[in-house]
């Protein structure tokens, strides 16, 4: 059986995301698939060469969230956020 092991619920979303590190040369293109007040999932092309740490910028939020990558899949990201904004932007 599965036990859900987050402190916060998530809420299913579909909103354009922006990745950006200092070690990398330009910003990088993702789906925001579900988000919480501690973190979110994030629909990639290639997982695997997003750096462990990045900041993300989600469409209609002013504010840029710090990011701890907790997962890797196939396509997709899970994050945790290092700062202490709403999810909501």
């Amino acid at each position: 059986m599965f036990t859900e092991r987050r402190g916060a619920p998530r809420y299913e979303i579909s909103r354009i995301g922006q990745m950006t590190a200092d070690n990398m040369k330009y910003p990088i293109d993702c789906i925001v698939r579900n988000i919480s007040t501690s973190g979110a999932l994030l629909v990639v092309s290639a997982p695997q060469a997003i750096p462990s740490h990045f900041r993300l910028s989600i469409a209609g939020s002013v504010h840029q969230r710090a990011c701890e990558v907790k997962r890797r899949a196939a396509d997709s990201l899970g994050v945790q956020f290092l700062d202490g904004s709403s999810a909501s932007g």
